[in-house]
């Protein structure tokens, strides 16, 4: 599911003419990146909010550089603002609507 949704994410920045990535820095399946190097942008794309040590590490290394968005399911906004606040720039909400992956607005933590 989080390929689905990293994929979808990277196309509405394609469409947008702005080019995206998807970089290869999983360590484990919990999570997938979505890399828009003109916005200097990294979106975090996750299933769950279960941090380990290591993602806090990788989220305050990556805000030195980027604007780091976090992308979570609809259904764990509520927590992720409590969770994610002063880790990441944006939370923006994702979920599944008949094949399609949909997205929220984002918003600030």
């Amino acid at each position: 599911m989080l390929s689905r949704v990293a994929d979808a994410s990277a196309r509405t920045y394609t469409d947008a003419d702005e080019p995206a990535t998807l970089p290869d820095i999983r360590q484990a399946e919990d999570y997938y990146g979505v890399v828009v190097p003109s916005l200097r942008r990294f979106e975090y794309v996750r299933m769950d909010l279960h941090l380990e040590p290591e993602d806090l590490m990788q989220l305050r290394r990556l805000r030195k550089g980027f604007e780091v968005w976090a992308l979570v399911p609809l259904e764990l906004v509520g927590r992720a603002h409590a969770v994610l606040r002063g880790r990441v720039d944006q939370l923006q909400p994702w979920w599944v609507e008949g094949d399609a992956v949909r997205f929220g607005a984002p918003r600030v933590p």
